[in-house]
């Protein structure tokens, strides 16, 4: 079965699809721990956060290669060219076969998403706006309160 948004379906499956719309919070991270993997497919990505939601949750990933994806997703995710529809096709069939790749993706993941904790990065963006300020004007000085 295929789960997907609205309209943003494969143009071909043999397997079932069904069309969500909008699915909220609590029901995507269901969807994610009860998914086989996810299949997350971008040539542009800002950041890439249904990766390290599904990864959160522990579902092994099949995502793009040559983005922001693949440094997110580091060796904790299935990594193909999201242009090549035949390697795509090849790799979700290979995700699909082999429960112990997901398996051992799935838990590559769950230990990734824990290095992205908000805290950390809210303390490391304040400290590079800090070194950034502090460079170019001559003694500003950021000062952020906890």
């Amino acid at each position: 079965m295929v789960v997907t948004g609205r309209g943003a379906g494969p143009a071909r499956s043999s397997l079932p699809l069904i069309e969500t719309g909008f699915i909220g919070d609590e029901d995507l991270a269901a969807l994610y721990a009860g998914a086989e993997f996810l299949f997350y497919a971008s040539l542009s990505e800002g950041f890439g956060f249904p990766v390290l939601e599904a990864m959160a949750c522990g579902c092994s990933v099949l995502t793009s290669r040559g983005t922001v994806l693949e440094e997110l997703a580091g060796d904790a995710a299935t990594l193909v060219d999201p242009t090549d529809v035949s390697a795509m096709t090849a790799a979700g069939e290979s995700m699909i076969a082999d429960r112990g790749l997901r398996q051992e993706l799935a838990a590559a993941g769950m230990k990734r998403a824990r290095l992205f904790d908000w805290d950390q990065t809210a303390a490391a963006t304040a400290q590079a706006w800090h070194s950034m300020i502090s460079a170019s004007s001559g003694g500003v000085a950021l000062r952020m309160e906890p």
